[in-house]
């Protein structure tokens, strides 16, 4: 019997522990203007979350939140039901590091990504860059576009995991609009 409860014990640990692997899935399509960004993210460590925020917006939780980040293991990201306007990455976390990349508005506005409405918009691809600096309590960190995964690739990642939501649809669409 207590060896029992153990057994129970230890598959309820790892059923918690594999729920957290997977990121949550993407809400429905709330309204026909509502966009979607999705990028994909290199970092020395795995990535627990991305802080993407609207220009121009103050966020002091928990009474005004930025956008939620799905972001899976792999390095892909999305953002679901935004709202037309302009974003950027504020910063990265894993489990042992931050990276922040917006430090004033400047570097916000050079990196800005601009969302229609309704668009299923590609971030872009990037890596984390750390650059050498001299000071010993000073990091430099920049976010660096590269090539691939392009954005087809990130797409079809995405594609099942966003079944029966309606993102899939839009997904096929813009999938469609790439092969022309």
């Amino acid at each position: 019997m207590r060896a029992m409860r153990k057994l129970g014990g230890l598959l309820l640990l790892c059923g918690v522990l594999a729920g957290c692997v997977l990121p949550a899935p993407p809400d429905p399509v709330q309204s026909p203007d509502k966009a979607m960004v999705f990028g994909h993210v290199v970092a020395p460590q795995e990535i627990t979350k991305i802080e993407f925020r609207e220009y121009g917006k103050f966020y002091l939780p928990p009474f005004k939140i930025p956008p939620r980040v799905l972001v899976f293991e792999n390095g892909d990201f999305m953002v679901e039901n935004i709202k037309p306007g302009k974003y950027y990455i504020a910063a990265v976390y894993s489990r042992f590091k931050d990276y922040t990349f917006v430090k004033d508005n400047r570097t916000a506005y050079q990196n800005m990504i601009h969302v229609r409405p309704g668009e299923v918009k590609f971030a872009g691809s990037f890596v984390i860059h750390e650059l050498t600096d001299t000071s010993r309590f000073r990091r430099n960190v920049v976010l660096r576009k590269i090539r691939k995964p392009a954005e087809r690739d990130v797409l079809r990642n995405m594609y099942e995991f966003t079944q029966g939501t309606g993102w899939q649809a839009r997904i096929d669409r813009r999938l469609k609009e790439l092969r022309m």
